[in-house]
This record gives structure tokens, C-alpha cells and sequence, in this order.
């Protein structure tokens, strides 16, 4: 098995139990997708991202504390336990970072420290960032320009951002800045699938 979704809703015990499945019987793993990720699962996440010596495509997505609500809605607050599962697993994955991957997908709410740290001297292809915070939106963006410049492998970029018009302005002004480094596509022209009929990648 090389390409792997997983999506288990409201049940820690079963998520629990097929990680542990995954980490003591697969290794051969290229396309990992994880959804509804909790704190149950965070010392399992870096224990199966250190195992897959072959993993080139990865998206991460948290269970959200409130997850009929619009994350990009200006108006709310970061949720702190949304905000602190998202900081480990950033911090998780800066300690076992695949040196074979090259596509990242994250659906988190971001601290821009725990971004840069993890961002830090990496060889990415493809960066795709749907950033749930309601905080620091400059800051975000000043470490996503700083490694656009400086990682010249990286091609194609997508980043999320909420429904306001302040940051549709900040991310315009990113874009102008960073155009000439990086492809800048819409999510959903650049996300990496796998198909629900044959298995195999939808790139």
C-alpha cells in the first residue's frame, strides 16, 4: 500500500488503534493524508512520519474544536485548543521532518514561530497552507515570503485566507512580492487527490 486517507470522526479509540496498525505494518506509504487529528494522536503522528522513508506527499488536517463553524470569518477567535494541537503537530513534524517529502498540505491554525521553525531549511516542491488563525496574519505571511525567496526549489504555493478584506489587501501585496519566486495557484488547482474509484494519485 502506497497511498493512504485517513478520515475517522469522533472516535479516539479507533483512530488510536489503526495509527498503531499503520506504524507497525506499513512503510512503503507515499501519499499520506490524516484528518480529524487530536491530541490523542499527536506522539503517534511523529512515530508514523519518521517510519515512511518514502513519503513524498503529506496533508494534515486537525479535528476542530467547533467544526460546523466558518474558520475564516474575521469576527471569531482562535480556539486555544485548536491553536495548541496545531503548534505540535507543527512542532512534531519539525523533528521528523521526511526528507523524501516534497508536497505539504496543512489545514491548521498556525503560530508563525512554530511555521518558521518548521520551514527552516527544507526542500519543498509544493507548500499549500490553509491557515485557520485569526492572529498574526503579517507575521504569517512575512515567514512564507522569507522562504519563498530563500527556497529556490520551491514551484507552486497556495495559501488560504479568510473572507475580509484587510487580509485579501496583505495577501495581494504578498503576491506582487513573491510572483517572480514561486506559482501561486487557487487550493483547489494544486491539492493532491486520491481517487475514490482506482486509488491512485489525482495530481
Amino acid at each position: 500500500m502506497e497511498n493512504l486517507v485517513l478520515s475517522i470522526h469522533d472516535d479516539d479509540e479507533l483512530r488510536r488503534e489503526v495509527f498503531d496498525t499503520i506504524i507497525d505494518c506499513y512503510e512503503n506509504i507515499k501519499f499520506l493524508h490524516l484528518k480529524y487529528i487530536n491530541l490523542t494522536n499527536i506522539s503517534q503522528l511523529s512515530k508514523m512520519i519518521s517510519n515512511f522513508n518514502n513519503l513524498k506527499y503529506l496533508t494534515l488536517e486537525i479535528e476542530f474544536s467547533n467544526y460546523h463553524r466558518c474558520f475564516y470569518n474575521f469576527n471569531f477567535n482562535n480556539n486555544e485548543i485548536d491553536l495548541n494541537i496545531s503548534s505540535m503537530i507543527l512542532k512534531e513534524l519539525s523533528k521528523s521532518f521526511p526528507p523524501s517529502l516534497y508536497y505539504l498540505d496543512l489545514n491548521l491554525v498556525i503560530n508563525p514561530d512554530d511555521l518558521q521553525v518548521l520551514l527552516e531549511n527544507r526542500k519543498l516542491k509544493k507548500l499549500l497552507i490553509r491557515n485557520k488563525s485569526v492572529d498574526n496574519l503579517d507575521t504569517t505571511l512575512n515567514v512564507i515570503k522569507e522562504f519563498v525567496i530563500k527556497e529556490k526549489n520551491l514551484e507552486f504555493l497556495s495559501y488560504g485566507i479568510r473572507e475580509n478584506p484587510e487580509c485579501h489587501r496583505r495577501l495581494e501585496q504578498l503576491v506582487k512580492e513573491i510572483q517572480s519566486f514561486v506559482r501561486i495557484m487557487d487550493y483547489n488547482d494544486l491539492v493532491v487527490k486520491v481517487s475514490d474509484i482506482d486509488g491512485n494519485l489525482e495530481i
